[in-house]
């Protein structure tokens, strides 16, 4: 894989609302991702020659662990993914000092009550972390959307 810069120099969203552009964002080029171009589990892409992948290295990024020990995996989970039948699954593996994030969805569609977790399974003071990163963005969104949640259209 590449690591020069591709020649972006902004990046164009268009997302609800219209165009924005990100003038900082800076992606790096290649054609599949490494070592593990061929496993799909480890975010592989075939190595066909023509199949190009863009990170834009200036996003920041949690790693998995800060995801999970945050409470946003069980948060995601329990509010939306459980009570549709479905659970995220998020690890994260280091082959050679290189982490690999993988992941797959939980498909338990077909059963009345969903996905549960058991008991002791859901930490109280990760509900409580989630909801105040939660806060600290409720009245910019708000402002921008006239509601915490980001309006189809």
């Amino acid at each position: 894989m590449s690591d020069e810069t591709n020649g972006h120099e902004g990046v164009e969203d268009q997302g609800v609302g219209g165009t924005d552009v990100y003038p900082d964002a800076e992606f790096t080029t290649g054609a599949g991702l490494g070592e593990h171009d061929d496993d799909p589990w480890l975010g592989g892409l075939p190595d066909d020659g023509e199949t190009e992948v863009e990170v834009d290295v200036s996003i920041p990024r949690l790693t998995v662990a800060e995801f999970r020990d945050a409470g946003f995996l069980q948060e995601a989970n329990r509010l939306f993914f459980h009570p549709r039948g479905l659970a995220l699954e998020v690890s994260e593996q280091t082959d050679e000092d290189v982490v690999f994030f993988t992941g797959a969805v939980w498909d338990y569609r077909d059963d009345p009550e969903g996905v549960v977790y058991g008991p002791g399974i859901i930490d109280p003071d990760k509900i409580a972390r989630v909801a105040d990163e939660r806060r600290r963005h409720v009245d910019a969104r708000k402002e921008l959307f006239g509601s915490e949640v980001q309006p189809p259209e």
